[in-house]
């Protein structure tokens, strides 16, 4: 909840992983743009998750 009362929903994800072999194919960034596709069709104001992960 914001400190004016509004409440705005956030999604959290991850951490992602792909098995070494699918590695560097582009897996892993398709899995994280649905996820933000997602966010986008639920109308979260945010997304959280590590950045240093991807």
């Amino acid at each position: 909840m914001c400190d004016n009362g509004r409440i705005i929903p956030i999604m959290t994800f991850g951490p992602v992983s792909v098995l070494p072999e699918y590695r560097g194919k582009g897996y892993g960034s398709k899995l994280i743009r649905f996820a933000m596709e997602k966010a986008l069709e639920l109308v979260c104001g945010a997304i959280t998750g590590n950045p240093d992960c991807y």
